[in-house]
């Protein structure tokens, strides 16, 4: 099967091994506390609002956290007497697209890659919660982050987001070229009936009112999985990566400037 460009299988260790890349989650979301307290009045549920609710007013302090990421780990890693996992710790941040270029400008000399999520781009939407992942620089999508959690309590652990690649290998411009040759030939046919076919799906949804047919990941393709910059979080990510190397893909954004993320030397 034909593969994203933006992609490629990246074989890991001696026995080959397929890995997935880990990003730190720096969007205020997963940064801050939930929304804390569940109050009952009048038979409806209210939630109060959490504390440092204004951080997401605030751009992340992405580099330092990064750093005390790392430093967290190692404690961690050392308290319990086991080493630290080889290799790089963190491929990738992923922040809030209001906060990209001074994110971008922070980890300039680290040259870690940064993302962003959002819900539409170029009036394209993702399928049920999910959002796009775009990178920060020129906000290309190259992936799909799909939320899987629900936060309703201080005290409940985040969980891992992934982050998979697009279900269509071609671009938006071979989608917009196909989906102009279906229109042609359905115009053909309503001019001659010997030629009729069927309306494209994008037309069909357009008689009935319906938004443009939203994108959809491909959850054979998992790229990545997010976590906040929380030492234990990560550090059970990284055991867990190391154990199971689930399939996977990396994602190649500059194949002439390799990015050189937060190693354990860091």
């Amino acid at each position: 099967p034909r593969r994203s460009p933006a992609c490629h299988v990246r074989m890991a260790g001696p026995e080959g091994t397929k890995t997935y890349e880990l990003w730190v989650d720096f969007r205020a979301q997963r940064l801050k506390k939930p929304q804390r307290t569940l109050q009952v009045s009048c038979g409806k549920v209210s939630l109060s609002p959490a504390d440092g609710a204004a951080s997401s007013l605030q751009a992340p302090q992405v580099k330092e956290g990064l750093l005390q990421l790392a430093r967290g780990l190692r404690e961690k890693f050392t308290k319990i007497g086991v080493e630290m996992p080889k290799g790089k710790l963190v491929n990738g941040v992923i922040v809030d697209k209001k906060f990209a270029k001074e994110v971008l400008e922070d980890l300039r000399d680290l040259q870690t890659p940064v993302y962003t999520a959002r819900k539409e781009v170029d009036g394209e939407t993702m399928h049920g919660s999910g959002f796009f992942v775009c990178t920060a620089a020129d906000g290309k999508p190259v992936a799909c982050l799909a939320p899987k959690q629900v936060r309703l309590s201080s005290t409940m652990p985040h969980a891992e987001e992934d982050v998979y690649g697009l279900e269509e290998d071609s671009s938006k411009e071979d989608r917009e070229k196909q989906e102009a040759e279906e229109m042609q030939r359905y115009k053909e046919g309503l001019d001659d009936p010997s030629k009729y076919v069927l309306p494209p799906r994008k037309r069909m949804r357009e008689l009935f009112g319906l938004p443009p047919e939203p994108r959809k990941p491909n959850k054979d393709r998992l790229l990545a999985k997010t976590l906040p910059p929380d030492a234990l979080l990560w550090g059970r990510a990284l055991m867990d990566r190391q154990r199971t190397g689930p399939v996977g893909y990396n994602l190649v954004i500059d194949r002439d400037a390799k990015a050189t993320p937060i190693s354990r030397r860091s």
